[in-house]
Parts: structure tokens; C-alpha cells; sequence
């Protein structure tokens, strides 16, 4: 009979040492396509890839993964094509267009167009997807208010667009692949054992996918390293679920906190451990931004000169505002920082004016997607200087879009 065990401690206990010992110990012996390592994001799965390469030094395979990972292997075979979230907001777009158009929105119809509307649309079909909810049963079991109601026909009328391109988003993706896990489980017969990790809990389209995995004969170990003094009501519900699933639960105990582990543990208990005494932290306080980072740079500037190596300090940000300061900072005081300047392709002006030219073409030449196509920079109509003078004239003639507006030209 195949292991079903979920380990539950601290979060500094022994067991995840000892699950990643166990695929190392499989590395080693050439048998990396025997496991599959669980992770919950990319940030940790490049983590222990890069430990396992290191300890292993010779490597042919290695199956770590995220759900989503897992998710995309399981379709791959399928002729879809995955949309990212702009297009996702473009089919919105037209799924509420085409309601609107045939008079079924009265609650939305005056809001329907805004940004912050479709922004928040978005998370909300998203989330009704991830607990694996579809349209018809959204619409049965929702209050029977137009709140609720429209939001399920905009959910529907997007998913009859997907799948008439033949599309499908994030979320469906895993109901393809959940839909293919209850035919064919083949893919995993070959596997020793699946190795989850560092999840406190799992959305319902991930418990899903491990409910289907618990049906082959493959070991599964779950280490949820997240227990509390006081109980944390996800955790709790995650532990139940997981053993209704035919799961055996096991404590394990944890290591002996150090100073940074005990402030770490007050973060989320409400019965504060004593911190002792240390030199080892330091708080700056600073009216600004700017002269925080300039402080802590002069921290790293003595403890280089102490013989600390650059790539063995670090820094943390919690909070997005301070990312581009600290680029500027860093370049002021000449110290190399390992991290790359991103910017979301929404923000690069060629892929937003892009993204107008689909929009123009899905939404028919509306008036508000043709001006600005009118504006662009890249993908030119009209000169530079006279495009303040259109857009002026533009918005003052009555048209809703390009035909009605060439047939306006034509008279």
C-alpha cells in the first residue's frame, strides 16, 4: 500500500532536511526521473534546483516543479493556446460588449467599461475558476441578485469565447488537466515518490490534482512546516482535507529557534518569545526612503571592509516603492547589486500601443480604443503635430466606431 503521510511541525523542523536528503540520495544514484518535487512558487523551486546541482555535481534530471508545472505537462499534448492576463482583459472586453449589446446588463452597464471594473472582474472570475466552479453551476447557486447573476453571465459569455478561439486561461488549464488526471494516471506510474513541500495550504483545483495523484501507487509525502501555538484556521482545514483524502497525519518536532528565527515566529503568534539580547540586529530609522537605503548601504560598506563578500549579504524589501530607490542608490555608491530592472511589457509603450491595435480590431473600431490607436507613436496614422488637433476634433464628432465614422466622412 502506497505512504500517504503529511508532516506538521514548526516551521524550523527536521523533515523538509530529510525529504530533500531523500531526493538527493536519488540524484546521486542517477534516478532523478523517479520523483517529483512539489514546490509553491518559482522563487523556491530555483532555490533547490540550484542546492540539489550543487550537492549532486552530476545531473541528468530533475523533477521539480509547481502545480502549475505539473499542470502544463498533463495539456501539452492539447491544441490550446494559453492566454496571459492582457488578453484575458481583452476577451472580458468583448464578453461584456456583446452583453451589453443584447441588453443583459442593467446592474454593470454604466460601469462596465472601466478599468477598475475589469481589473477586478479578472480576480473574480479567476477566483471562481480556482475553486472549480463553472458557469452553469455558478449561475444555480448564486444569490439570486443582478450583483451575483451578472457576474456569471460575463463569466460565461468569456468562456464561450475561449473556448470559440480555442483558448483557455490559467484556471482552465487546470480543468483540462484535472479532467485528464481522472482518465489517465499513466504518467505518473512510474514514480517512486512525490515530494510536496513548504504549502500551508492549497487552492481547491490544487487539492484536486493531489486527490487524483492519491489514486496511483506512487508515495506521496506532504511537509507542512507551519504549525503555531495558536491554531491558524487554513492550516487547520488544509490538514483536515488532506485526511479525508486518506492521509496519515504525523508531528514532528522542531530545532531550537535562533534570534532572526524567534523574530520571524512573533510575526504571526500572538504570544511573543523573548528575544535576547544581540548585536546582531540593528534598526535605522530615517524620514525618507532615500537616506534609509543610503544608511544601509553604509552598513554594507563596513561590513565589506570587515571581509564580508557582496554575494554573501543581502537585502529585503517588502514594499515595491522602495525598488527603484534602491537601483539609484546603488548606482550612487557604486556597489554592484545581483538583481535584474524589470518592467511589466504592459508598461513598455510598443506593447501597450499593440495591445490597442487588438483591441481596436476585437472591439469593431469603438470610438474609445480608435482615438488613441489615432495617437500612436509606433504604429502611426497622422503626424506627431497634428495629433492633439484630431484627437480635439475626434471626440467632438458623434460616431461609436470606424464605420459609423467613414460613413460619416462619406456624407
Amino acid at each position: 500500500m502506497a505512504n500517504r503521510t503529511i508532516y506538521f511541525g514548526p516551521f524550523n523542523n527536521y523533515q523538509k532536511t530529510k525529504l530533500f536528503n531523500m531526493a538527493l540520495d536519488y540524484l546521486k544514484k542517477g534516478l532523478g526521473n523517479r520523483f517529483y518535487y512539489l514546490l509553491p512558487h518559482g522563487g523556491l523551486l530555483k532555490d533547490y534546483r540550484k542546492k540539489l546541482i550543487n550537492e549532486a555535481e552530476k545531473v541528468f534530471e530533475i523533477n521539480i516543479f509547481t502545480f502549475d508545472d505539473i499542470v502544463a505537462s498533463i495539456i501539452k499534448d492539447e491544441t490550446y493556446f494559453t492566454v496571459n492576463e492582457s488578453m484575458k482583459d481583452l476577451i472580458i472586453k468583448k464578453s461584456i460588449r456583446n452583453l451589453r449589446e443584447e441588453g443583459k446588463l442593467n446592474y454593470y452597464k454604466n460601469i462596465a467599461s472601466r478599468e477598475g471594473f475589469l481589473e477586478g472582474l479578472n480576480y473574480i472570475i479567476g477566483e471562481i475558476k480556482r475553486s472549480i466552479i463553472y458557469p452553469d453551476d455558478y449561475l444555480l447557486k448564486c444569490p439570486n441578485r443582478p450583483y451575483f447573476k451578472e457576474i456569471g453571465l460575463i463569466y460565461g459569455e468569456y468562456e464561450r469565447h475561449l473556448e470559440s478561439l480555442g483558448l483557455i486561461d490559467r484556471e482552465g488549464a487546470y480543468f483540462k488537466a484535472i479532467g485528464t488526471l481522472k482518465d489517465n494516471l499513466h504518467k505518473f506510474q512510474d514514480l517512486d515518490f512525490i515530494i510536496i513541500d513548504e504549502f500551508y495550504d492549497f487552492r481547491p483545483v490544487e487539492l484536486e490534482i493531489i486527490k487524483e495523484l492519491s489514486k496511483t501507487n506512487v508515495d506521496i509525502y506532504i511537509n507542512i512546516p507551519f504549525e503555531m501555538k495558536s491554531k491558524i484556521p487554513n492550516v487547520e482545514e488544509t490538514l483536515s482535507k488532506l485526511m479525508e483524502l486518506g492521509f496519515q497525519l504525523e508531528y514532528v518536532n522542531g530545532k531550537d529557534k535562533n534570534t532572526f528565527e524567534t523574530i520571524g515566529y512573533n510575526f504571526f503568534h500572538e504570544e511573543f518569545e523573548e528575544v535576547g539580547k544581540t548585536d546582531n540586529i540593528r534598526l535605522i530609522k530615517s524620514p525618507s526612503i532615500y537616506l534609509e537605503l543610503k544608511k544601509i548601504f553604509e552598513e554594507i560598506r563596513r561590513h565589506h571592509k570587515n571581509g564580508y563578500r557582496l554575494e554573501d549579504m543581502a537585502i529585503v524589501l517588502l514594499n515595491e516603492e522602495y525598488k527603484e530607490i534602491l537601483y539609484k542608490v546603488a548606482s550612487e555608491e557604486k556597489l554592484p547589486i545581483n538583481a535584474r530592472k524589470e518592467i511589466p511589457l504592459i508598461q513598455v509603450p510598443l506593447v501597450k500601443e499593440f495591445l490597442n491595435l487588438i483591441e481596436t480590431r476585437i472591439n469593431r473600431g469603438d470610438k474609445q480604443f480608435l482615438i488613441p490607436r489615432l495617437k500612436a507613436h509606433y504604429f502611426k496614422l497622422v503626424d506627431k503635430e497634428h495629433m492633439d488637433a484630431i484627437e480635439f476634433i475626434l471626440r467632438k464628432v458623434n460616431f461609436t466606431n470606424i464605420d459609423d465614422f467613414i460613413r460619416l466622412l462619406k456624407e
